[in-house]
């Protein structure tokens, strides 16, 4: 534990970290429009057509 600690107090550390937290974003981001997609497939539109 104190060795995590230690990695987070330096400038290295904390750019590490934030690019964990992008990925998990983007990953989260990326499972959200698969989601998104699989229910706008299952849908059925009706579509009304006026003069």
């Amino acid at each position: 534990m104190k060795k995590i600690e230690k990695l987070f107090d330096s400038y290295k550390g904390l750019v590490i970290f934030y690019i964990i937290v992008a990925v998990l974003a983007l990953m989260i981001a990326k499972k959200i429009d698969r989601i998104n997609i699989s229910t706008s497939q299952n849908t059925e539109e009706t579509r009304s057509y006026y003069a």
